[in-house]
């Protein structure tokens, strides 16, 4: 959930440089700063107390709910933290105070305008350790008890630099480099050091965001940390996996969590730079078949490109909000470039496509379970009722050795509950005609017709305009 909020907050900022602020209100440049700065260290002060109380039930009572509706109350001030940076950048003028304070130098300002948010975020980390290390230390003796692998527990400071790095620099690192790119080239436009700068611009400009885009993963395994998996049983297994099923990654590597973290992943759009990760609690602590299981839950998303589908649908709804709002200022008679409006149509869009990320991002969870089970059912013609259950007790695994309640919902993959529920209904479906492959056509075809359709006018635009 966290990359989501960090988007959100990204987009209001791109929002607020590319249209005119809507201000509010007029307050004076030390009440903007305090503005900005105070909700979010009230809210982690607020957390903070919160998660002192929390760790003093567990130790009283052993009631591990505090950590639970601890969790939820981090999510619930991280969503208010966002809300309220959008408010300061969109309708305070936030962005404005900043760049007039330091200037408009690459990267600079915008980490400034981003520092209240993001030092809630880290803050709430670190006041989140102490709860973190209690469940630590009962898995400890747990896995002490059963013989299992176990690892020294990270320190405060290691805690919160993981979370960092494996949370908030997924999203941070791909879309600052691509900031940088883009500054950089408006620093050398206007300049204008050579004639043909204006025609180059534009291919060098998408151009490198799409060089950028495709080689960033590379860059992220390297911040992670991760090294690759020496050949052997679990190397050779993953390979083939992938080559089954056509799809070209990079590794596997093995990324290090102090095995704290139950995950797999593959990192890149595009090979050479696509990354197969799979984490060091992940291979200690599940079967051999669960292994599989996710790791051709983890092809799936490439095999099906669900990455770009998604891109797809949002940009087409995104499109789609713009032109209906266009539509609804002519029809009524606002002005379209009014602050108001803009303001409202922005919020608006932004709610419509976050609702539509979360809807198809779920759909294409679950189609990624349904190929995981149409793999574990091998040459039958139905689903198994066994691949069913290794792929349903890989999801349990993953929430119980996470320490996330099999109901707990998230925004781009739902609850683990409802996963389970979906991957029980497939047993005894064809494998040929699985339900929610036919619901992921329609979502592809929605999508490509609502990006096609509203980027027509563009494209018309750009060539009658121009021809007329």
């Amino acid at each position: 959930m966290i990359q989501a909020l960090l988007v959100i907050a990204l987009i209001a900022l791109q929002v607020s440089d590319q249209t005119r602020v809507l201000r509010l209100v007029s307050w004076s440049v030390p009440a903007v700063w305090a503005a900005a700065w105070a909700p979010a260290l009230l809210l982690w002060a607020i957390f903070h107390v919160w998660a002192l109380r929390a760790g003093r039930r567990i130790d009283e009572r052993g009631d591990h709910a505090a950590f639970l509706r601890t969790d939820a109350a981090m999510l619930m001030t991280r969503c208010l933290g966002v809300a309220w940076f959008v408010f300061a950048v969109t309708c305070l003028g936030w962005a404005d105070v900043v760049r007039r304070a330091v200037g408009d130098l690459i990267l600079v300002d915008e980490v400034i305008i981003l520092a209240p948010l993001l030092t809630q975020i880290i803050g709430q980390w670190w006041s989140m350790f102490p709860l973190e290390e209690r469940i630590a230390e009962a898995r400890l003796l747990r896995s002490l008890d059963r013989g299992e692998p176990v690892h020294a527990p990270p320190t405060r400071g290691g805690f919160v630099l993981m979370c960092l790095k494996f949370q908030m620099l997924l999203v941070l690192l791909p879309i600052g480099l691509a900031a940088a790119w883009n500054e950089t080239l408006r620093v050398v436009g206007e300049r204008r050091p050579w004639p043909w700068w204006d025609r180059a611009e534009p291919w060098l400009q998408w151009g490198g965001l799409l060089v950028l885009l495709a080689t960033a993963p590379a860059l992220v395994r390297l911040v992670w940390g991760a090294v690759k998996i020496a050949d052997g049983p679990f190397r050779r297994r993953a390979v083939e996996v992938c080559s089954q099923h056509r799809v070209r990654v990079r590794g596997p590597f093995l990324w290090r969590t102090h095995g704290v973290m139950v995950n797999a992943a593959i990192l890149g759009p595009v090979w050479p730079w696509r990354y197969l990760l799979v984490t060091d609690a992940l291979l200690e602590r599940m079967t051999d078949s669960q292994i599989e299981g996710v790791l051709a839950h983890e092809v799936a998303h490439v095999r099906e490109r669900h990455l770009l589908w998604l891109a797809v649908c949002v940009v087409g709804v995104v499109l789609a909000c713009g032109w209906a709002t266009s539509a609804l200022a002519f029809v009524l008679h606002w002005d379209p470039e009014g602050d108001a409006f803009g303001f409202g149509a922005s919020v608006f869009t932004l709610a419509v496509a976050l609702h539509v990320f979360g809807h198809v991002s779920r759909r294409f969870e679950w189609q990624a379970d349904a190929f995981a089970v149409k793999h574990l059912s091998g040459q039958s013609a139905g689903v198994t009722e066994e691949a069913a259950g290794v792929m349903g007790s890989a999801l349990a695994n993953v929430a119980y050795m996470n320490g996330i309640s099999p109901r707990k919902f998230t925004w781009r993959h739902g609850s683990i509950a409802e996963r389970e529920r979906r991957l029980a209904q497939l047993v005894g479906q064809p494998v040929a005609g699985l339900s929610i492959d036919r619901k992921v056509r329609v979502i592809k075809w929605c999508g490509l017709a609502a990006a096609v359709l509203g980027a027509a006018p563009f494209v018309w635009e750009l060539v009658w305009g121009r021809a007329g």
